[in-house]
């Protein structure tokens, strides 16, 4: 059912990678389209702005001939406006709606009508017909006419193909006060979107654009639709798929093999203490005032043939498979066992950590059978983690047990967790080790160096003695000291080290223990 289920959980981690950078490459690719019309849109509208300015200087010139007849130097004047022009594809001469010559014909042989209304006005310019129909080399064509004066001019529609999008895209229009005409391209692709310059619309089937120069009345539009871009791209689309589907994949594996490491870990935890995996290391705790080695805290590791597993990642597993009396009991057991086999002087503090959770009278009872025949020797402190377990009366109760029965108790990681400074007073603890985030840069002017001695005062006025943790240099050493704070441990005194490693940096440290171990004493 398990590997069922880690099955699903993996396929559902590649998928839904897969998703997310689909959706990346989904958005990498309407950024790049987004760029795309605003420039094919600009385009359209500034191409439709250069054709009226070359349309009015053309008519313009040649209406400030005041010309009434189409003569030869009508003509020419008409043939020089061309030459010069650059859109422009033909002029004619028109009297009373009728074309009378144009540069390409001349006179013609029999006047050809006019339409009387334009399909729009421009702002100050010309009248324009669009998709008018003219003869043309024995053809009948749609062109776009404008007209001011006598003159007409043809506009040249070839130009449009320098835009690099098929006509069948996009559209060019003109708007004034809301009315919109069509000028160039596709028809009914413009949408005529509230406001002016740049407006967008994007959609799972398609992308617009507009763009419009509002005082002028020119817009141009661009519309593609999902399947046109995909396929424009193809070719980046088909690398993406492909680079999606092997991160997915690759994805799924990774899950996989994680989710069997993890389940691989959570067996080797709880198997640990069955298979000696679990081993014990000391660090020093001194006495801040002489720097003396006074005792120590007994922390646990994990090492197995596959490997170490860190505290870190194994304390959870504990809680969560419920195992943290047996892992207590096994700490505990062995940490007094070696500790014994050593002259340490009397009243050597030895401090174990205890899950909030074991806090009970059964437990704590059966930790004093095994703690008898040491309780003599060795001064047991009991550390708990803040938490609100202790903020019960049976908690006190207990916690007032364990003193009476010659154990000491240490509130650990304070705060961190549940406790406040008003809560110490309800509790019966001996110690109370400030968390090393405090320490951190107590030597500075910061957060830590304002509250250590205020937590400090304040445990000494409800009888506890401090113990500060994370110490690493001597700054901090002095300014703890300056404090008044008693006990201290870190790396500055010592890492968390193995029996022999410990021993002998106590005797390094304070040169009167005996390095050699006694004989085991024989304890039931």
């Amino acid at each position: 059912m398990s590997t069922t289920r880690d099955t699903i959980i993996a396929a559902a981690t590649g998928v839904s990678i897969g998703m997310i950078l689909l959706l990346i490459s989904a958005g990498l690719i309407s950024f790049h389209e987004h760029k795309y019309q605003s420039q094919i849109v600009n385009q359209i509208t500034k191409f439709q702005y250069q054709v009226v300015q070359d349309v009015g200087e053309a008519l313009t010139t040649l209406n400030a001939l005041k010309v009434k007849t189409c003569d030869t130097k009508t003509l020419s004047a008409m043939q020089h406006a061309l030459f010069t022009s650059r859109f422009l594809k033909q002029i004619g001469f028109s009297q009373n709606n009728q074309l009378i010559c144009t540069t390409s014909q001349g006179l013609l042989a029999e006047p050809i009508s006019l339409k009387t209304q334009p399909t729009f006005d421009t702002f100050r310019g010309p009248k324009i017909w669009v998709d008018e129909t003219l003869p043309w080399i024995d053809k009948t064509v749609p062109v776009l006419i404008a007209q001011m004066g006598h003159f007409n001019v043809v506009v040249d529609r070839t130009y449009t193909s320098i835009f690099d999008i098929p006509e069948s895209n996009w559209q060019a229009v003109h708007r004034i006060k809301g009315n919109v005409s069509h000028v160039y391209g596709q028809k009914n692709i413009f949408e005529n979107l509230s406001g002016d310059n740049f407006q967008q619309k994007v959609s799972w089937e398609r992308h617009y654009s507009q763009y419009c120069l509002a005082k002028l009345g020119y817009c141009g539009a661009v519309s593609r639709t999902t399947r046109q871009i995909l396929s424009e791209h193809y070719r980046l689309t088909s690398i993406l798929l492909l680079l999606v589907c092997a991160i997915s994949y690759i994805t799924r594996g990774c899950a996989a093999r994680f989710i069997r490491s993890r389940r691989r870990s959570i067996s080797r935890v709880k198997q640990g203490i069955g298979k000696k995996s679990y081993y014990n290391v000391f660090q020093p705790i001194v006495n801040l005032c002489n720097e003396q080695i006074i005792g120590c805290e007994v922390l646990s590791r994990f090492k197995d043939s596959k490997g170490e597993i860190y505290p870190n990642e194994f304390i959870p597993m504990i809680k969560k498979l419920n195992l943290t009396w047996p892992f207590t009991l096994h700490m505990y057991q062995s940490a007094l066992k070696q500790l014994s086999r050593y002259e340490l002087p009397a009243g050597f503090k030895i401090g174990f950590n205890i899950f909030p959770e074991d806090l009970d009278q059964e437990k704590m009872h059966q930790l004093y059978a095994i703690s008898a025949p040491y309780i003599s020797r060795f001064n047991i402190n009991l550390e708990l983690i803040e938490d609100e377990v202790l903020n019960t009366a049976d908690a006190k109760a207990i916690l007032t047990d364990l003193r009476n029965l010659g154990f000491s108790v240490s509130i650990d990681d304070f705060g961190t967790g549940y406790s406040n400074l008003s809560h110490l007073n309800r509790l019966s603890s001996d110690f109370l080790k400030i968390d090393r985030s405090f320490i951190y840069d107590i030597e500075s002017t910061s957060l830590g160096s304002i509250l250590v001695p205020q937590i400090h005062t304040m445990a000494k006025k409800v009888g506890m003695r401090c113990i500060a943790e994370g110490i690493e240099n001597r700054a901090q050493l002095e300014q703890l000291k300056s404090i008044g704070v008693e006990f201290g441990q870190g790396w500055y005194f010592g890492k968390p080290a193995i029996l022999n490693q410990f021993i002998k940096t106590v005797k390094e440290k304070q040169n009167q223990w005996i390095a050699q171990p006694r004989r085991i004493l024989n304890i039931a």
